[in-house]
């Protein structure tokens, strides 16, 4: 039976690999930054730094596949250590142990002129794992999007629905997306095949859209009807900078880089030999937004009405909006909803918002921690006696101040 190690498995793009390659009966070692939140028997687990010696070495004996896809993607400060030193690492690690099979997943970013950390430090880290590794099979992907609106998509998104949309630069950098499962099926396929070694390959989806193309059909998706505004590249670049201070910056300047510079693309290689079957971006994206609105919802409703969206109340939630036909998401977010509640009060008491609440409103109330927390709390002899007191100082020292006051009635009076 084949055995692959996947690094990088518990991001978005590692779970899915995962799955993919279990359902093709692969047995799986998955490597994670931190210790795995929920672990199944199908697979083994290492947990630690990608630069770590020692792992590297456990994690690829007795595997004849290492599919690569740890990475910082947000130019921090470490992704040289990341991005090359673990890549290279992990290779000497492979070499070693005898491994036949090396695949490193490296981004399209890695073509441009002008570079930004992240796309210098994969490209880097393709080259650190060639001079080990010659026969390696480099991966080039396009914008990924999952089942969820997340990462760079979910940024974009978020601009779609501002009034004006900036882009920096022409907007005219090509793009091919491609749902996170595809690749991660084709990515499996390919490692199967020793065709595919020692290839460079990029990889997409069969639609090509311009970034302004794109940003045109999330605004459809979303509903939206901003406009897009273009920005000069060193604004966004400014922009970039400023931002990058934030744990998760929404912009990096690998990102405006990348937005603004047209590369070619080629994914026919990659789609004949990884047997891809893409499905239609637009449908994808479709069913992304709706399921980030929904998941997101029972939470934002929840916290709305004062509970603490614990998973129990979530999934009670969950299932009462479906008992009660109510599945359709609200388009709707923190800053928002009350404004919308005290709409649709006025004018569809009767609507899906008022619902919700009604049933977010029940279920909190039903919960037993919840009804606990409602309930008036039994207090200790002590505890009345010391409120009581401090109660009656705050009093006292009330009466004093307007005692104080009213010595000076023409200060009073005249508000001065």
């Amino acid at each position: 039976m084949t055995r692959i190690l996947v690094t990088g498995a518990d991001g978005v793009l590692g779970r899915a690999v995962v799955r993919a390659a279990l359902q093709k009966g692969v047995t799986v070692r998955a490597w994670t930054h931190r210790p795995a939140v929920s672990k199944t028997s199908e697979i083994q687990y290492i947990d630690g730094d990608i630069q770590d010696v020692v792992l590297a070495d456990t994690a690829t004996k007795n595997v004849e596949i290492v599919l690569h896809l740890a990475a910082r993607k947000r130019d921090e400060p470490d992704s040289h250590d990341v991005n090359v030193d673990g890549s290279r690492i992990l290779a000497e690690a492979a070499r070693r142990n005898g491994v036949s099979s090396f695949i490193y997943v490296s981004t399209q970013s890695a073509k441009l002129k002008e570079q930004g950390v992240y796309a210098k430090t994969k490209r880097e880290g393709e080259d650190a794992v060639r001079s080990v590794f010659p026969n390696v099979t480099v991966i080039r992907p396009s914008l990924l999007i999952g089942d969820t609106i997340d990462g760079l998509i979910g940024t974009l998104m978020s601009a779609v629905a501002l009034l004006f949309t900036p882009v920096f630069g022409s907007g005219q950098a090509i793009f091919r997306p491609m749902h996170i499962d595809d690749l991660s099926v084709a990515l499996i396929t390919l490692a199967l095949k020793d065709e595919s070694k020692g290839k460079v390959m990029d990889a997409g989806g069969s639609e090509e859209y311009t970034f302004i193309e794109l940003l045109h059909l999330l605004r459809g998706v979303r509903g939206s009807r901003g406009k897009t505004v273009k920005l000069p590249v060193w604004m966004g670049l400014i922009i970039a900078k400023v931002l990058s201070h934030l744990p998760h910056p929404p912009i990096t300047r690998s990102n405006v880089i990348g937005g603004n510079e047209v590369v070619p693309m080629d994914v026919g290689e990659f789609r004949r030999l990884g047997e891809v079957q893409s499905r239609p971006l637009a449908e994808a994206l479709r069913s992304a937004w709706q399921k980030t609105k929904i998941g997101k919802e029972p939470a934002l409703l929840l916290g709305y009405i004062g509970a603490k969206p614990m998973p129990s109340l979530v999934e009670r939630y969950s299932q009462a909006c479906r008992l009660h036909n109510r599945e359709q998401a609200i388009d709707t977010s923190r800053f928002l909803l009350p404004l919308q509640d005290a709409w649709t009060k006025l004018y569809e008491k009767n609507g899906v918002l008022q619902d919700k609440l009604l049933i977010a409103a029940a279920i909190y109330e039903a919960d037993i921690h919840s009804a606990n927390a409602l309930l008036p709390r039994e207090r200790s002899l002590a505890i009345v006696i010391l409120q009581s007191i401090l109660y009656g100082l705050y009093g006292a020292v009330m009466i004093i101040a307007c005692h104080i006051l009213f010595l000076f009635p023409a200060r009073t009076r005249h508000g001065v």
